[in-house]
């Protein structure tokens, strides 16, 4: 069940942000991707992914790195209008396709 959150959240991210999933689970560093993982955490922990499975699908080396994205999150939110806008877009896909495990 965990992995086939992730997958919705993933596959949802990417159509929101116009990335591959390819890109987002890749090392890329930029600006966009960045914001991108950070939202998978965001809603990951919404959907309750513990940070040690996110850090795990997203190829990060600790969890830390999860904790970080997850804190950062609000501050990438209040500097992007784009951003705000594919992360409401998400939202509204994840309620029609996980309506029941969000916290």
């Amino acid at each position: 069940m965990k992995t086939q959150i992730f997958n919705s959240i993933l596959q949802s991210v990417a159509e929101a942000t116009e990335l591959t999933t390819e890109q987002i689970l890749s090392l890329n560093k930029q600006q966009e991707v960045v914001e991108a993982r950070a939202m998978i955490v965001y809603f990951g922990r919404r959907y309750g992914l513990s940070c040690e499975f996110l850090r795990e699908k997203l190829n990060k080396k600790s969890t830390y790195a999860v904790r970080y994205l997850e804190g950062e999150f609000g501050g990438m939110l209040k500097c992007s209008f784009s951003l705000r806008e594919a992360t409401k877009a998400v939202e509204q896909k994840l309620a029609n396709i996980l309506p029941n495990t969000s916290k």
